[in-house]
């Protein structure tokens, strides 16, 4: 019995903390945190932030096949290494100087133009 109490609580443990993002650029983690900005693995537009509590979660990005923060104000795209499934992003008509997508292997469609 104090094994099931163990394997119980470790289980809640592991699935309560979930690993928030840190994004530097407030503009860009507001703008994830909006409606219309992200299609899912299967092409629909869908809310990021699953669980509704503000913040960004490695678990809930995960789910994203395209972003759209294309006219945000984001100077600083810090992060968007954890969209490991990525395969289209629109960063267009941002304040932009680069944009490093080195570890976002499924990357196939990038807009970032109209930038710094």
């Amino acid at each position: 019995m104090k094994k099931l109490y163990f394997l119980f609580f470790l289980t809640i443990g592991f699935f309560g903390n979930a690993q928030i993002i840190n994004f530097p650029d407030a503009n860009f983690k507001n703008t994830l945190l909006l409606s219309n900005v992200a299609e899912n693995l299967s092409g629909a537009l869908f809310i990021i932030d699953s669980n509704n509590n503000g913040e960004i979660e490695v678990l809930e990005v995960e789910q994203v096949k395209g972003l759209n923060v294309s006219s945000s104000s984001i100077f600083n795209l810090s992060g968007i290494h954890y969209f490991t499934n990525l395969e289209k992003l629109y960063c267009y008509d941002n304040l932009l100087t680069n944009v490093d997508i080195s570890q976002n292997y499924f990357l196939q469609e990038l807009y970032c133009g109209e930038n710094q």
